[in-house]
């Protein structure tokens, strides 16, 4: 009965985040197309502590504020998948790591921090191309990529690197056969694909890896999910961590909000930035 009831149009799951997701500083436009997912794990929440409907959650809720967090935590959005947006890793690829080693004239690390990271695919996508496109322009160089996220069993699964065929339906076959092992279902990646990337549990409203980077993806994630004030905030944050003249991509139907003065439109298509 539960489940019946919890589907009742009076109080559908829309309505519901309307209500709850500006209270979190998020923004329900960011979630219309991927809501299903969200209220997925929100009904779940609901029958875990025996409530009749989502009209029942909202009133527990504001019983209950500790319970805020839990629900912030069903609101995360996990997907992804290698070569996402492949014109985007394309551009990265022929353009901005290329120019980022060729102006490397100390030899230091370049480091690339990928924030939202989910199970992996992006950092890991990052450190293919480098494997595989980069050698054949220079002799010698260094990638070092940062991946962060808060949801300890997606980092979990990043740091196994196995992954479903469909995750890996848009990267490039020659790579596919190169660079992962078939285990039973899945395709795992080899390790030392996996080596450059350092995986780290942190909430990108919160917490921040150290140092500073000259390419940070921050893509379908801030701008996209989270109100303006709290945008505000997190993209203060990730200019103190961006060197001049580095680069930050967001999703390509993403826009940083106004009043960043450090940042500037370098691909308008890509939804790309450079620090002034």
């Amino acid at each position: 009965m539960l489940r019946s009831h919890l589907e009742d149009p009076n109080w559908d799951c829309k309505t519901f985040l309307q209500l709850a997701l500006p209270v979190l500083n998020r923004r329900w436009a960011g979630y219309r197309k991927v809501k299903s997912q969200v209220c997925k794990r929100v009904k779940r929440r609901a029958r875990s502590l025996k409530l009749a409907n989502l009209n029942e959650y909202w009133e527990y809720l504001q019983k209950n504020p500790p319970e805020w967090k839990e629900l912030d935590a069903c609101c995360d959005i996990t997907i992804s998948r290698f070569y996402r947006d492949h014109d985007v890793y394309d551009f990265m690829r022929d353009e901005i790591l290329p120019g980022m080693v060729g102006s490397n004239k100390h030899g230091a690390p370049l480091r690339i921090w990928s924030a939202g990271c989910c199970s992996g695919e992006e950092p890991y996508t990052i450190s293919l191309i480098c494997a595989f496109t980069l050698p054949k322009m220079f002799s010698q160089f260094t990638i070092q990529i940062v991946a962060t996220d808060r949801n300890q069993e997606l980092l979990q699964k990043a740091q196994r690197g196995c992954y479903k065929s469909s995750s890996l339906r848009e990267l490039p076959e020659n790579w596919k056969q190169v660079a992962f092992e078939l285990d039973q279902d899945q395709y795992c990646l080899k390790e030392s694909y996996r080596k450059p990337v350092e995986f780290l549990k942190q909430d990108i409203r919160s917490h921040h890896p150290q140092g500073t980077f000259k390419l940070i993806l921050c893509r379908n994630l801030v701008a996209m999910y989270f109100d303006s004030e709290v945008q505000i905030q997190i993209f203060k944050e990730i200019g103190n961590r961006l060197e001049i003249g580095g680069y930050l991509i967001l999703g390509k139907h993403e826009i940083l909000p106004p009043g960043l003065e450090d940042f500037e439109l370098h691909h308008e298509h890509f939804r790309i930035y450079r620090k002034c």
